[in-house]
């Protein structure tokens, strides 16, 4: 019958070594309760001495390397939206020069309507229909406009898609 193979972590290779170079027990000592052969034993040995270095660098490498990745990416993705935002500034500033040169009014601008409440200066809201600032209106206020836009559009709607079904057959 064949012997079942032992697959060991890099840890465990470490604990034998370990016990070896640090603790001073025999290699063949290290090797039999292990059950390895002491040339993996001096395999191991050799790999983690030539290696030995790096378990030191790796760790302000890796840190590094992932600082400047992380640096990298972060600065060009900052190019890119600086290019998006150059291309739509250079549109907006065209689009406010056509809107200009045929007396549009251009975005940003100030507002080309009157603050009245459904447009009709005749009848302006009152000031306690406005919340603190002046400008937004309450909820009563709201209601009020509602009401105005049903009877000054929706009725007037209603009565001629009523009259027009009267006179089709």
């Amino acid at each position: 019958m064949e012997k079942q193979r032992k697959h060991f972590t890099a840890a465990d290779k470490v604990k034998l070594l370990r016990r070896h170079l640090v603790e001073k027990v025999p290699v063949s000592q290290v090797c039999e309760e292990a059950g390895i052969q002491p040339t993996q034993f001096y395999r191991w040995q050799q790999i983690f001495f030539e290696n030995g270095t790096a378990a030191f660098e790796r760790q302000s490498k890796s840190e590094t390397s992932a600082r400047e990745q992380l640096i990298t990416f972060l600065e060009s993705k900052i190019q890119r939206k600086d290019e998006v935002l150059a291309e739509l500034m250079e549109e907006h500033v065209a689009l406010k020069k056509v809107l200009g040169s045929l007396g549009l009014p251009v975005p940003g601008g100030p507002p080309d309507y009157t603050p009245y409440a459904g447009g009709d200066p005749d009848k302006p809201m009152p000031t306690e229909a406005h919340v603190g600032d002046g400008i937004h209106p309450t909820d009563p206020a709201h209601r009020r406009l509602l009401q105005r836009c049903i009877d000054q559009f929706y009725k007037t709607w209603l009565a001629d898609q009523t009259s027009r079904r009267t006179l089709d057959p």
